[in-house]
């Protein structure tokens, strides 16, 4: 993997960076809001040709692209009639929904970035090699703001949190989850992992190529899995099941036994360092002991536990056969929290639209990242797939995931319809 910077590069990346974590100051938090969605749309507008081409590739070329697409809007329908059929009048998610297809606008305005800067060929490889630079650069905005508290008071200040985010980014054991965008926590973990994903996606790449896997993928690896240790413990999971499926893919279809040790001993390099610069600028490591609550506990005896895990266990209930079903129609409740309190996403969207609704959602997952390998047949695409599945599962188990993780996934699979064998670098 060959890491070339140039100047266009960079303005794409820092693009990215904040289109992927978007924040606003303070002061005029609406008009800045505003001003976003109108620089998005009329860039979009403005590039309507290439929007067009985009779309129309992939909508008319690949036809079940187009299932997707109808089912991502029949998912936006779905959401939108449940509160109306159960009379509840709860439009909430439908906010999320629109949301989601918000996260879609940015990132497709990110697509015709590269399409114009770098060209079309592999934009599906060209989009996740500048998602990892963004996220990466956001892992140092975060080491910034740890080792350097007046730009830490800085962010604390300035960027436009709500009053719980507030208190909860000054909590000793939470030091570390914070980036220029303000509190970052369970999305910047889900968006590193994905970071993760990419970059074992480009050292199989490598491999099948038979070409030895570059600096620049090791470096990539041990940020991305950095960030994972600053924000989040499930990310940090993720990852780690992300190797195992890595390694395997590895020795079953390449025979690369050295590529294993390489990547164990990396990612224990990394989980050190991340300990190592917790342990300095924390004077009671009460972020490390959040870090590594499960260790801790499994080596005192305690088993497979931590607190996290007793509030997924509370929060996890069998609700009556209707709800079950069908769910309730409600996703917030009169007191601003979320519907029976639960925090967990497949939880929230059963009570909402039931199990069939869930079970919906979960269809679009697999026909979105089914669509991908059926369009480029190279195996590092099928094990995008296959991962991206299973991130999709452990992440909705311990929290919604849908609104950063399917942006991402649509957006790779509209790009893959932009394919040429030209593109080795990342």
């Amino acid at each position: 993997m060959v890491i070339r910077i140039n100047p266009r590069r960079i303005t794409t990346v820092l693009i990215t960076a904040y289109l992927m974590n978007v924040f606003y100051f303070n002061m005029y938090e609406t008009v800045q809001k505003l001003l976003l969605w109108s620089l998005v749309g009329v860039y979009l507008v403005l590039n309507a040709r290439i929007v067009s081409e985009i779309l129309n590739r992939m909508v008319l070329r690949y036809y079940k692209k187009k299932i997707v697409l109808l089912l991502f809007l029949t998912w936006g329908i779905m959401i939108l009639l449940t509160p109306l059929l159960h009379g509840t009048r709860d439009f909430s998610y439908f906010g999320e929904y629109i949301t989601i297809v918000t996260a879609v606008l940015y990132c497709l305005a990110i697509c015709v970035r590269i399409y114009k800067t770098e060209g079309e060929n592999d934009l599906s490889e060209k989009f996740m090699r500048i998602f990892v630079y963004a996220m990466v650069l956001y892992v140092f905005s975060s080491i910034i703001a740890i080792v350097f508290p007046p730009y830490r008071e800085f962010i604390i200040k300035t960027v436009s949190m709500s009053d719980y985010a507030r208190s909860v980014i000054q909590v000793e054991k939470y030091r570390t989850r914070i980036g220029f965008a303000g509190l970052s926590v369970y999305n910047s973990g889900i968006k590193c992992a994905l970071a993760n994903l990419f970059v074992l996606f480009f050292a199989f790449k490598s491999l099948r190529e038979k070409t030895r896997i570059r600096l620049g993928i090791w470096v990539l690896y041990l940020l991305t899995i950095f960030g994972e240790f600053l924000y989040s413990r499930t990310s940090l999971l993720l990852s780690i099941i992300f190797l195992v499926l890595f390694v395997i893919m590895v020795l079953t279809k390449l025979g690369r036994i050295t590529t294993f040790l390489k990547f164990v001993l990396l990612g224990v390099f990394a989980a050190l360092i991340a300990i190592q610069l917790i342990g300095q600028f924390e004077g009671d490591n009460a972020s490390l002991a959040w870090q590594l609550e499960v260790f801790t506990n499994m080596l005192n005896g305690r088993g497979f536990n931590a607190t996290s895990l007793n509030i997924m266990r509370r929060m996890t209930f069998v609700p009556s056969i209707p709800t079950l079903l069908f769910g309730d129609g409600l996703y917030m409740s009169e007191n601003g929290r979320y519907y029976m309190s639960t925090d967990l996403g497949y939880m929230r969207a059963i009570l909402y639209y039931g199990l069939i609704g869930f079970l919906f959602v979960v269809f679009l997952i697999v026909a979105t990242l089914k669509t991908i390998p059926k369009i480029r047949k190279e195996s590092e695409y099928g094990m995008l797939a296959i991962m991206g599945f299973i991130a999709f599962i452990v992440f909705e188990i311990k929290g919604e995931c849908m609104g950063v993780f399917y942006p991402v996934v649509f957006t790779l699979m509209c790009a893959t319809s932009y394919s040429s064998e030209d593109a080795r670098y990342i």
